[in-house]
């Protein structure tokens, strides 16, 4: 067995080795058609991250609304939480301005210490830099799903029915321990769990 990291989306990462490299995946579910099924482990609600010299700063929640004409440092639109993002942006009404697109968190964050130059979406379990503030965002609250991918035509092995084992086990944990901490004041919306509800069970 084998790890392969990516900061690439799926959607241009995987069609390229998934027929002889790949066996399972972690990340999101595939935007349109696509010969993988996905099984969602957890949920992840984002947040903006911030300045300490931003306006936000400091605030416990900022609107969706909020954002309109906000500068922002973003993901590109080849990625589904890009995608989502827009979404969400589009049912507040809000238009931010995105003065740069990188594809991986760690660079867009240390993008918004250094230079200030706008707020960026991440998620909560990602820790920022030391001085960097995190603020829950709301009307609508992103929520990403990530899950497992696999070939829906692919024979499941017994490694793999134990690795998934080992990352059901692991999603399980991560709940329980979120469980046990004070409750986010933003309810996630329902609809974002809809994807979840739909996906059928891998074992």
């Amino acid at each position: 067995m084998s790890a392969i990291e990516s900061a690439l989306s799926i959607g241009v990462w995987w069609p390229g080795r998934l027929a002889s490299e790949i066996d399972l995946g972690i990340g999101y579910r595939p935007s349109g058609p696509s010969d993988l099924a996905f099984d969602p482990l957890h949920h992840e609600e984002m947040v903006l991250t911030v300045a300490p010299s931003h306006p936000f700063a400091g605030r416990q929640r900022v609107r969706m609304v909020e954002l309109d004409w906000q500068p922002l440092v973003l993901l590109p639109r080849t990625f589904a939480t890009r995608m989502m993002l827009d979404e969400c942006f589009g049912t507040a009404g809000a238009e931010p301005v995105i003065c740069a697109e990188m594809n991986t968190i760690a660079p867009m964050l240390e993008l918004v210490g250094q230079s200030g130059l706008g707020p960026t979406v991440g998620i909560r379990a990602v820790t920022p830099p030391l001085g960097l503030c995190t603020i829950a965002l709301a009307n609508p609250t992103p929520v990403r799903i990530p899950g497992i991918l696999w070939r829906r035509d692919a024979k499941m092995t017994a490694w793999m029915r134990t690795f998934l084992a080992i990352l059901r086990g692991r999603a399980r944990s991560r709940k329980s321990a979120c469980d046990t901490t004070e409750a986010s004041p933003i309810e996630a919306s329902e609809g974002a769990f809809d994807d979840a509800k739909a996906a059928p069970p891998l074992l």
